[in-house]
């Protein structure tokens, strides 16, 4: 239900907004923030619902193989990862439609705020998300060894809230230009941290 919300709010906003646009409309921007290809809207307006309904498909189908998870654990705090990540996904596309659409001028400080707050949610569960094969860090260590796998997911749920907090610190005194690569840079340190620790643990480290 979480993910099928989702999924409607993009097809929602590309319904409301669509109308509003230009034939032709930026769908890709370089570093520097500005527009750098262009193309029709229906390419803008058909990626969130298309990438969602993608990605919620394949959840589904690696879920129903899992052979990871254990009868009796908690799902919970793995469908809200999940739902999370859906989440995301809609407010990229949501974002994406009222930059061009006029009504958010710096999209990288959108995104950047966005992610961080994201990133900063994810984390505060992520030290609750049980051991399973689609959902987590999942290196060969934690997969593994449940001891492992609690404290890497500990360690990272630390660690992105972390960035989290970091990263929307830096939307208050940063531009769009600046602050979206240092969020991306926390988000990658903060994401591969725990791969790393997990590793170490496996060594005892």
């Amino acid at each position: 239900m979480r993910v099928t919300g989702m999924w409607a709010v993009t097809v929602a906003a590309s319904a409301v907004i669509g109308p509003t646009l230009p034939a032709k409309v930026p769908v890709h921007w370089g570093l520097d923030g500005q527009p750098d290809r262009w193309g029709s809207k229906w390419e803008l307006l058909l990626l969130g619902p298309v990438v969602l309904a993608v990605v919620a498909g394949l959840s589904w189908f690696l879920d129903r193989r899992d052979t990871v998870k254990r009868p009796g654990d908690n799902e919970e705090p793995r469908r809200q990862v999940l739902a999370l990540a859906m989440a995301l996904l809609a407010f990229l596309h949501v974002m994406l439609l009222v930059h061009v659409g006029g009504a958010v001028r710096d999209l990288f400080a959108g995104l950047g705020a966005g992610l961080s707050v994201f990133w900063a949610l994810m984390g505060n569960l992520m030290g609750r998300v049980r051991p399973n094969g689609t959902t987590g860090i999942r290196t060969p260590w934690t997969l593994r060894s449940p001891e492992i796998w609690r404290r890497t997911h500990r360690f990272a749920g630390h660690l992105m809230v972390l960035a989290g907090a970091l990263g929307a610190l830096g939307s208050l005194l940063l531009p769009g230009v600046f602050l979206l690569p240092l969020v991306v840079g926390l988000i990658l340190v903060s994401g591969l941290g725990p791969v790393l620790y997990s590793f170490l643990l496996s060594r005892g480290a």
